[in-house]
């Protein structure tokens, strides 16, 4: 870093926060002639952007700040302000001392999906992508699943984290909670009962709860019936020396709540190579390109079986429509977008690692590796539907999960393999 241009970069700061224009430009075109660091490049372009004359001038600056620090949030929100993407009056202050109160709670427009000729229950039928009438058979089709080739919108996450829209939660929406588990679902003006997809306890609905929570943008449609879901858990239960279970859960369908992630940037990194008998230090730069990185928006599934919500294909995604939830549960989430958008940052970082260290063939040390260049750039919540069942053996519950677009199953298997559970079924000693 130059110590110069340091010095002119914080004098043009402050003549420009005193309202010294001229005097600001002075210094900080001074510091860009000094060659400085890429952080200073950044800030220089940045207050000069703020100085500008002309809209022309502001854009070239904001550019040139995103061309050396593509993370740099000032930037791309006032680019995105200039662009005419971003409502100056949506805007939140960050050095405002009162909170942003958020908007009236909107009712939310439930709808109960009835059959127009007996007026019994509609449920919605993976089989044939409609609704089906539980009790005369009548079917609908859905006029959503038209949009089936429709791209499904994300929401720009630099947009959510300057505005209101990413500090508070929406839409009002009735809720009911398992007592058993604490599992929280989505609950339609019909519903009379309920049974927990994760736990298996059954409840008469006499109440619900309100909450505000964001409503979902995608939903992967079901495309495993209950029958096609069987046969992958027994495929998987014979693929893992498990085919003698005889106690398997019944399946139980629900919708998981996901967010998704656009990731962009690069991951700068340093190590220690070997050089005959010294260790050199070496820098490199790994490239860091994801879009729609799911992860987990609720803390329901076990940790192990939690990446199913990466199995999914999101190409045949279609836009949310409650429709799609009828006759099925509908979990709600628990984990914020901002928690989730670190845990997806901690995976790219360490799929990052895991490439370095395979590009290095082990002849290194002390890697380090930083995620500081690195853009969350949009966020979606989506809705994806699973199966989950359990299994019984030697009084130990295991759980499975399967995945309701293509019959994906992961599951938990007894400690010690199918060498371990032969010697537990025949009493042979370890």
């Amino acid at each position: 870093m130059s110590d110069g241009a340091r010095d002119l970069l914080t004098r043009g700061i402050a003549s420009a926060r005193a309202g010294e224009v001229d005097q600001a430009r002075k210094y900080l075109d001074r510091a860009l002639s000094m060659q400085p660091s890429t952080r200073q490049q950044a800030d220089a372009h940045y207050w000069l952007a703020k100085l500008a004359d002309n809209l022309e001038q502001q854009r070239e600056h904001l550019e040139q700040v995103l061309f050396t620090e593509p993370t740099h949030y000032a930037a791309r929100r006032d680019l995105s302000l200039l662009d005419g993407q971003l409502d100056p009056a949506r805007v939140i202050d960050p050095n405002a001392t009162s909170r942003p109160q958020p908007p009236a709670q909107a009712a939310i427009d439930l709808q109960r999906f009835a059959c127009p000729q007996c007026g019994g229950r509609m449920t919605y039928d993976p089989g044939h992508h409609q609704l089906t009438c539980a009790y005369c058979g009548h079917q609908a089709h859905l006029a959503s699943l038209l949009q089936q080739g429709d791209a499904v919108g994300e929401s720009n996450f630099i947009e959510a984290l300057v505005t209101a829209r990413g500090h508070v939660q929406p839409t009002a929406t009735p809720t009911f909670g398992c007592t058993a588990c604490g599992a929280t679902y989505l609950i339609g003006p019909s519903t009379v009962s309920l049974t927990c997809a994760h736990c298996g306890s059954s409840f008469v609905i006499d109440h619900t709860d309100t909450k505000s929570l964001v409503p979902p943008q995608g939903i992967v449609p079901i495309g495993l019936t209950e029958t096609q879901a069987e046969r992958s858990l027994r495929a998987w239960l014979v693929d893992s020396g498990l085919a003698q279970i005889e106690r398997v859960s019944r399946l139980r369908p629900v919708f998981l709540p996901a967010w998704t992630f656009d990731l962009t940037g690069q991951a700068p990194y340093r190590y220690l190579h070997r050089d005959g008998d010294e260790w050199v230090t070496r820098t490199g730069n790994e490239l860091i390109l994801y879009n729609d990185l799911a992860v987990p928006a609720s803390h329901r599934l076990p940790k192990s079986l939690a990446n199913i919500v990466r199995t999914f294909d999101l190409t045949a995604m279609i836009t949310y429509d409650p429709s799609h939830l009828a006759g099925w549960q509908a979990e709600t989430y628990q984990i914020p977008a901002a928690d989730a958008a670190m845990a997806a940052r901690w995976h790219v970082v360490d799929q990052a690692r895991r490439r370095v260290e395979q590009l290095l063939f082990g002849n290194f040390k002390d890697l380090q590796l930083h995620s500081s260049d690195m853009l969350v750039a949009a966020y979606r919540l989506i809705m994806l539907p699973v199966w989950r069942a359990s299994y019984l053996l030697d009084g130990e519950t295991y759980q499975v999960v399967i995945s309701g677009q293509d019959g994906t199953v992961m599951g938990e298997r007894p400690t010690g393999g199918v060498g371990g559970f032969l010697r537990r079924l025949f009493g042979v000693a370890r």
